[in-house]
């Protein structure tokens, strides 16, 4: 019974995605999470945001649809989840060492 991991996966074309904010994260972190960038992330969000790029843990962020991000959206989203991981269990120098020595 693993229905529950793996369901948002599945509706890609939703009407209306929105991302809650975690302790850590910021516009630019998030917007290729969603293939958009920072400055239509922080448009959609204007009345939320204000002027400034301030977000705080909780806001519910409102994602822009943007079609086309395809396999390449994927594949950004996948390695900043992995920085982000990376990052806050503190390997990332590890992982950065690995890359130099080959």
């Amino acid at each position: 019974s693993s229905s529950s991991s793996s369901s948002s996966s599945v509706s890609c074309r939703a009407a209306k995605k929105v991302h809650t904010v975690q302790k850590g994260e910021w516009l630019s972190s998030i917007a290729p999470q969603y293939g958009v960038t920072t400055e239509q992330l922080a448009k959609e969000n204007k009345a939320l945001i204000g002027q400034g790029d301030m977000i705080f843990p909780g806001d519910q962020l409102k994602i822009p649809t943007v079609g086309g991000s395809g396999i390449k959206g994927v594949l950004v989203k996948i390695t900043v989840a992995l920085l982000i991981v990376a990052a806050a269990s503190g390997i990332w120098p590890t992982i950065k060492e690995q890359m130099d020595e080959k």
